[in-house]
């Protein structure tokens, strides 16, 4: 069967692919309204078929911008991809590396770009070993191309279909040999498409934008539609925040996700409640794919005392199950800026207190341990803590029975040390 399409923004503009392009600006209401639009945009050469005939090469698919009625795209049995940007009065043949030399299968171009283009091949890598892949990406018309479908390496399945999706030029869809597979994020990951689905091959993809649905047309297993729906998501799932009275922390960022990545699109907004000292930018935004949307959370401490507060960011989205997400948002305000227990260099906690410590000359101290020589200064002391010496020893300052261990074990250090010089005498 040739292949056919019409121009999606002059439904009435119908074009049909033989060795040419042929034209009918009435719908196709009659054989007489065709004409002519190119010359032959295929090789030219014969193709042997493997029944043992010899075929002409043909067209096989042809491509017209949504954004643009004169740029339109062909492809041809033997590998050739043409354009032209003026509606068919000049042609240009944008065949070239890394595309391989098989059946083009599909043409699908950028909702919003009309040089951004995809192509997709059947057959195997092996028949052009040099040249592998099924999906190729162009942004210039065809003056270069990449391959698009690296993601799905190594899985080499001839590809018969693809889609691209109105509102995002993250997103393809593509079907081959064993279902429809998609990417939400420009190519670099793939996955299936819902369940249900059977491994068959895929001739033909059309979304539908209005209600969110894709459809497929398979080879012997009927036509199937999937149905997407967005999900609210955000991350991370709480904030903390920790200042001095009166300095402002950094903003953080909370990150608002589309569960579905492939077909909705998420309208969402966002607002601060219960502090005033809590705010959150933008307030109003939208998610398509998997690119996440991210809001400024700021905090503005001018004002507030010592002491903890809590408040939340709240994420609606009428549209999305769920229809809303709350991030609670914790903000400590502290004599120093940092959490009593988040631990710092020359911080020791002793029984019933923390203590921080201050470092004497040539001595250091640690939130537990002290290390090196006595230093003048080198000693910390908390409220029925424990006191840390620039020596290095943790002297008990606890309840009267830790004062005479103490002194108990001065005495032992004491005698020790006789011991020690009579032994040295003898």
């Amino acid at each position: 069967m040739p292949p056919i399409t019409n121009d999606p923004s002059a439904p009435l503009n119908v074009y049909v692919g033989t060795y040419r392009v042929w034209k009918s600006s009435n719908g196709g209401a009659t054989v007489a309204g065709f004409r002519p639009i190119s010359p032959d945009l295929t090789n030219g050469q014969p193709i042997n078929c493997t029944n043992g005939r010899v075929r002409q090469d043909v067209l096989t698919t042809i491509a017209v911008a949504p954004s643009s009625s004169q740029r339109i795209y062909t492809g041809a049995y033997t590998g050739r991809v043409s354009t032209t940007a003026d509606g068919g009065a000049t042609w240009t043949n944008i065949t070239k590396p890394p595309l391989p030399g098989r059946y083009v299968s599909a043409l699908a171009v950028d909702a919003t770009k009309p040089e951004t283009v995809y192509v997709a091949f059947t057959g195997f890598n092996a028949v052009t070993p040099s040249a592998p892949g099924h999906i190729f990406k162009s942004t210039n018309a065809g003056a270069t191309w990449t391959r698009f479908d690296m993601g799905l390496d190594p899985l080499d399945v001839p590809v018969s279909s693809i889609r691209t999706h109105p509102g995002s030029s993250d997103i393809l869809f593509a079907g081959h040999d064993l279902g429809v597979v998609a990417t939400g994020d420009g190519g670099k990951t793939w996955q299936p498409v819902g369940t249900g689905f059977p491994n068959v091959a895929v001739t033909a993809l059309r979304y539908y934008e209005k209600t969110s649905k894709l459809y497929a047309a398979t080879h012997g297993r009927s036509a199937w539609s999937i149905q997407f729906a967005p999900s609210l998501l955000a991350a991370p799932s709480a904030l903390q925040f920790v200042a001095k009275p009166g300095q402002n922390p950094m903003p953080q960022t909370v990150t608002v996700n589309n569960g579905d990545t492939f077909g909705t699109t998420l309208q969402f907004t966002a607002a601060a409640a219960g502090g005033a000292w809590l705010s959150v930018n933008p307030g109003t935004g939208k998610v398509l794919g998997a690119v996440g949307q991210p809001l400024a959370v700021t905090v503005d401490a001018a004002g507030v005392a010592l002491g903890e507060y809590d408040a939340t960011i709240n994420l609606s989205a009428m549209n999305a199950t769920p229809a809303s997400v709350s991030v609670p948002v914790h903000l400590s305000i502290t004599p120093t800026g940092i959490l009593p227990d988040a631990g710092s260099d020359g911080t020791s906690t002793g029984t019933g207190g923390s203590t921080s410590g201050s470092t004497g000359s040539g001595g250091s101290s640690t939130g537990g341990t002290s290390t090196g020589s006595v230093g003048p200064s080198g000693t910390t002391s908390g409220a029925n803590g424990g006191d840390d010496s620039g020596c290095g020893c943790r002297i008990g300052r606890g309840p009267e029975g830790s004062s005479r261990a103490f002194v108990a074990m001065l005495f032992a250090m004491v005698g020790a040390a006789g011991v020690l010089r009579r032994r040295r005498m003898n």
